[in-house]
């Protein structure tokens, strides 16, 4: 798709969430993720981030994903998420009511990103996330997360004769976390700083590093064979668990 393109159709977007919310409970609305990116591939999903206020109603970002799904024109025939986050959360006063953060840790996983990202804003207030009380999430508790969503696509597709489900697991989004692993491995393992982006890792690992498979992985256009996917599963297995020992 062109960025031209996939400019009109952000924007387009943007102006359907923000018709949907009002003004007073959508603060901020952000474009987030690897499409913003020099990491973005062919399958990139268009995410965004509503920071929203305490009177905000769920129903609200299910009826927007409702929307999005059942119009696949509109968005490009991306895949296409909007993920309302509680100001609340971040500010320290709840301990997670969203969708996608229900706890603490989980708090401090998305300040992480916030801080560290280059997430664009579309409409509303900038937030300087720096000035929340809370602080980041420690690599190693991070990565515990990345690992069980991880093992939980190894497992789907173990279980599943290696069938892809939508729009999770597939080849795509297994890559990317065991990049997001590889990530957090040069920051315990190399005492890297934190870095989100893949690419920037490249020159860190040799080569034979399943991290070379993920962005091969990540960058093809073509479908994947069984065989194919029955060999990066497999390194990706024996990767998790030899993370898994090294560093939990």
């Amino acid at each position: 798709m062109q960025k031209s393109n996939l400019q009109k159709i952000i924007t387009q977007i943007k102006s359907y969430i923000v018709s949907q919310i009002p003004e007073k409970q959508l603060i901020s609305l952000y474009l987030v993720g690897r499409i913003l990116t020099k990491d973005k591939s062919p399958e990139s999903d268009i995410d965004l981030f509503g920071i929203v206020s305490d009177d905000f109603d769920l129903k609200q970002e299910s009826q927007i994903n409702n929307y999005f799904e059942k119009n696949p024109k509109f968005t490009g025939k991306k895949e296409c998420r909007f993920r309302a986050l509680y100001l609340s959360d971040f500010e320290g006063r709840t301990k997670g009511k969203s969708t996608i953060i229900q706890d603490v840790k989980t708090i401090r996983l998305y300040l992480k990103l916030f801080r560290h990202s280059k997430f664009k804003l579309l409409s509303g207030k900038k937030i300087n996330f720096s000035n929340f009380p809370l602080k980041d999430i420690s690599d190693r508790d991070e990565l515990k997360i990345d690992l069980d969503i991880l093992k939980s696509s190894i497992a789907y597709y173990k279980k599943h004769n290696y069938k892809e489900k939508q729009p999770y697991p597939n080849m795509y989004n297994t890559a990317k976390w065991v990049l997001h692993i590889t990530k957090l491995e040069a920051c315990l393992a190399k005492k890297c700083k934190y870095q989100i982006y893949f690419y920037k890792l490249k020159n860190l690992f040799p080569r034979g590093h399943i991290f070379h498979d993920a962005m091969a992985v990540r960058n093809s256009n073509k479908p994947f064979s069984i065989k194919e996917k029955k060999e990066f599963i497999k390194k990706s297995e024996v990767y998790t668990n030899l993370i898994e020992k090294r560093f939990l």
